[in-house]
């Protein structure tokens, strides 16, 4: 099965961020590295964001603090975004 990629401005639609938000996480190193695939620009896999996701909500893993809360704790859906 191909995987799902996701530009950056995608992966911030469906996080609920703007995608300047998505570019910091990731030169701060708040996106894990499996998530990001170098092509011709960055490329985020939706698997392994949907894995980051999962480890934040257990607390295997930090919430980042932007202003959204990833870790489901705040009722709405997280905050990522989806529909």
């Amino acid at each position: 099965m191909e995987k799902r990629l996701l530009t950056t401005e995608e992966l911030a639609h469906y996080l609920g961020v703007s995608p300047k938000t998505v570019r910091n996480w990731r030169s701060l190193g708040k996106i894990p590295e499996d998530a990001i695939v170098p092509l011709a620009g960055v490329r985020y896999d939706k698997e392994a964001i949907d894995e980051w996701i999962r480890s934040i909500k257990e607390g295997k893993a930090k919430p980042v603090k932007v202003g959204v809360d990833l870790s489901g704790s705040s009722g709405g859906g997280g905050g990522y975004g989806r529909p």
